[in-house]
């Protein structure tokens, strides 16, 4: 009997502990209460974790990057919940799970599953209630959720929880056949085709890339038979992460390319593939391009502003650069203002850069890319006043070697 099998079996009380060992051996931390989930942002819903989705971090060169994408990535679970209205005692759960309060965290778990009549609905909420709490240690998260397997066998969501786990930990053959598992249970196409792209990923960055290959072959024909356009873009761009990871780059840009032929005005995803020509393929005029459809289809976005100004400046147009730079300043951007105060003070305006570095300080969104730029500003003042002191000594030293000395008229 395997790891996955304990798990699946009624021995797998017994068995766990065994397993328990082997995530510890593997993982590169800690279990217990340090790889911690992140999916609770201060918010939680299907849109903060699907793929395209942005948030305001500071890549290279002060462009505004996306997130790494997968759901298992960080410990994030492959299955979020839908966005709801965090009434009580939903939201108190919520508010327990911030504040790291154990005893509000199961009051509140207890009441949200004293309401639920039905036997498997109770068991599936009560999985992902566990999963969600990183108030407990992941082996406490993998025996609550063999408990709730044991009793209710055939919800797809618990071996999918498990394989997020075991994932975390690195027990990847593990994690694979509990993936497995949940795509065999799992009750729509919609939710199949899902759980193979969370396999997928995982696959890809366990660098398995032949086994990542054979999931996505089953799930592309799958969702070319039968698929929404959105499975269909999300399959090509898996695919290009998988060439891009094997740095096949020329192979990449081609499923990205084809990716967008099915949302072709998805802005989020659209970005996505921009920053990736500009970062990871080298190819700047095709991240304009992009970036360019990103602001005609929403012209106000602050970090498709800021990119797309680094990029009209990086091409040679420095003028509709900053001008993109301030329009996304004025929206409150900190990046963007740094990269203001970048350009200022290459062409010497020093005073001018350092006061648009005072305002990307005051910005509500901090980035290091700030002190970067600052830290250019000052170095290049001190270079300024070196290179004007060994100027005006030269020179001295030689009036010196050439002027005779003075003995007065003759």
């Amino acid at each position: 009997m395997d790891a996955l099998e304990a798990i699946f079996s009624p021995w797998g009380a017994i068995i766990i502990p065994s397993i328990v060992v082997l995530i510890i051996a593997t993982a590169p931390i800690g279990i217990a209460g340090e790889l911690k989930r992140r999916v609770f942002k201060g918010k939680l819903g299907q849109a903060e974790l699907e793929v395209g989705d942005r948030v305001r971090e500071e890549g290279l060169a002060g462009q505004a990057a996306p997130p790494e994408e997968g759901v298992e990535q960080e410990g994030a679970g492959p299955e979020p919940p839908q966005a709801v209205a965090q009434t009580d005692p939903q939201a108190g759960l919520y508010d327990a799970l911030h504040n790291k309060d154990r005893d509000s965290y199961e009051s509140r778990k207890a009441e949200i599953l004293d309401g639920i009549r039905d036997e498997r609905e109770r068991c599936k909420k009560e999985a992902w209630i566990v999963y969600l709490s990183y108030l407990i240690a992941d082996w406490q998260v993998l025996e609550e959720l063999q408990r709730l397997h044991n009793l209710q066998p055939t919800i797809p969501e618990i071996p999918s929880y498990m394989a997020a786990v075991l994932a975390r930990a690195m027990a990847y053959d593990d994690a694979e056949r509990a993936y497995l598992k949940a795509i065999e249970l799992s009750e729509s196409d919609e939710d199949r085709n899902r759980r193979r792209m969370q396999l997928a990923k995982m696959l890809r960055r366990a660098k398995r890339f032949d086994a990542a290959a054979a999931q996505l072959r089953t799930l592309t024909a799958d969702v070319m038979r039968a698929g929404s356009d959105k499975e269909r873009f999300e399959a090509r761009q898996e695919w290009g992460e998988l060439m891009l990871a094997q740095d096949q780059m020329e192979a990449a840009q081609l499923m990205f390319e084809e990716a967008l032929t099915y949302q072709p005005e998805n802005v989020a995803l659209r970005f996505n593939v921009a920053y990736r020509y500009n970062f990871k393929l080298d190819k700047p005029e095709m991240a304009f391009y992009h970036y360019y459809i990103c602001h005609r289809l929403d012209p106000h976005d602050t970090s498709t502003l800021n990119n797309l100004g680094g990029l009209y400046i990086k091409l040679g147009m420095p003028m509709k650069g900053v001008d993109m730079l301030k329009r996304a300043s004025e929206a409150g951007e900190g990046l963007a203002m740094a990269n203001v105060a970048d350009e200022l003070q290459k062409a010497g305006f020093r005073q001018e850069a350092e006061g648009w570095i005072d305002r990307a300080c005051g910005a509500e969104e901090k980035y290091p890319y700030v002190g970067t730029v600052l830290g250019q500003i000052q170095n290049a003042a001190q270079a300024e006043d070196t290179t004007e002191s060994e100027l005006l000594a030269r020179i001295e030293n030689q009036r010196s070697a050439r002027t005779p000395p003075q003995t007065g008229p003759p």
